[in-house]
């Protein structure tokens, strides 16, 4: 899946790198960190979570590092978005001391603000009441923390192809990995680990011959990972990214079903580079949907003129012998089945093949009974004469053998 990156990135080292200059216009430059005092010493292990977003960048030959800015509060947080409007990315827990993450989003949304909100739980049942029991329509993306440092670097480069994702395919054709996962925890723990394997397949990638301010520019083509957990965003990414989908992956066992199958099953298809029904052909084979549908009415509505006034009236006879569908079934199906099965199978197969194997088998065994049985006379001196021919016939064998290992030793 990773592999067809190349088809971005191992360009032409000769060609100028100025279409790749115009990729990712959109970056995630601040980031506001919300949380309480204790969240935020979780996260930023001993308040060094500058230095562990630059380690984890630094780490992935990501030269291009957010910067963060701590506040305790949902107010603190919109005051300074609004008076500072650099913040492209707002990092929070659930819950607040003054409001929760759902109405931080809300309220960001309502001041006009350009820059998505995403929440990071520290624990999973905490996660799920959330989810329960507020609305996350305003919420960019849920994530778990799961002590994994480059879950950070995984949401920025998440947020950043999601926002990026129209334009680089639009002119320069980047590819697109698509992730079909709906289970919080484990989109989490996927994520950074596959942004960290196509950063560095996309380093190697890049020719080695080119200087750094190429290469660096380069690295923007590496293809976009777009997370999908419900059916009609995974369907949505399928038709609109089609021509540029290296791959589609999800992880678990299939929740989200496209038209009674597992999604990835469903998207096959484009995969393997099979034309995805346009809407034109939806729409054309709705429309002859839709005349069966008026032929049948309009076949019960001659009926209904024809029969409301005389109840009782004369069917024509094709009519009462229904087509003469069960005479021609009969005719094609029931009878030949029949003639077959008696002439055939049980005549020949079951009377002549297996009954006669049986009873000829039976019919030697009482024809050799019979012969044996006259060897058992009842006179003791022809059982005695028949001892003697073996014992004597014994004995000459091995009379004859020990003869010739005689011999041969001998010589």
């Amino acid at each position: 899946m990773i592999i067809g990156a190349d088809t971005a990135l191992a360009a032409d080292a000769s060609s100028p790198s100025q279409g790749f200059q115009n990729l990712m216009p959109w970056r995630v430059r601040d980031i506001l960190l919300v949380s309480s005092l204790y969240d935020s010493f979780t996260l930023q292990e001993d308040g060094r979570l500058n230095e562990l977003i630059l380690g984890e960048f630094l780490e992935l030959s990501l030269h291009h590092t957010p910067g963060v800015t701590h506040v305790s509060s949902g107010a603190e947080a919109l005051a300074l978005a609004k008076a500072e409007p650099r913040f492209n990315l707002i990092l929070t827990t659930p819950q607040l001391g003054d409001m929760d993450a759902s109405a931080l989003a809300r309220a960001v949304r309502e001041a006009g603000l350009d820059a998505p909100v995403v929440v990071l739980a520290y624990d999973n049942v905490e996660r799920k009441e959330f989810e329960v029991t507020h609305d996350v329509s305003d919420i960019e993306r849920i994530f778990l923390w799961q002590g994994n440092a480059r879950i950070l670097v995984a949401i920025v480069n998440y947020v950043e192809d999601k926002r990026n994702v129209a334009h680089d395919t639009a002119i320069a054709g980047v590819p697109v990995i698509l992730l079909v996962e709906d289970n919080v925890r484990y989109y989490s723990s996927f994520l950074p680990t596959i942004y960290t394997e196509i950063i560095h397949q996309s380093e190697r990638l890049v020719s080695e011959g080119v200087n750094l301010s190429h290469k660096l520019v380069r690295m923007r083509a590496r293809p976009k990972i777009l997370l999908s957990s419900t059916f009609e965003e995974a369907w949505d990414y399928i038709l609109r990214y089609r021509e540029q989908l290296l791959g589609m992956e999800q992880p678990t066992r299939g929740r989200l079903l496209i038209d009674g199958k597992p999604a990835v099953a469903a998207a096959r298809g484009t995969l393997r580079g099979e034309v995805i029904p346009s809407p034109e052909e939806i729409t054309q084979e709705r429309l002859f949907a839709l005349i069966s549908v008026l032929i049948a009415l309009t076949g019960i509505s001659i009926g209904w003129f024809m029969f409301k006034n005389q109840p009782l009236r004369q069917m024509p006879r094709l009519l009462e012998n229904k087509y003469y569908v069960d005479e021609i079934y009969d005719a094609t199906i029931i009878r030949p089945t029949l003639i077959i099965s008696r002439e055939g199978l049980w005549k020949v197969f079951d009377l002549g093949v297996i009954d006669g194997l049986i009873h000829g088998l039976g019919r030697t065994v009482v024809n050799a009974g019979r012969t044996v049985r006259y060897m058992q006379i009842g006179f003791v001196r022809v059982y005695a004469a028949i001892i003697l021919a073996g014992a004597i016939i014994i004995v000459g064998y091995f009379a004859y053998n020990g003869a010739h290992v005689l011999q041969f030793l001998t010589k």
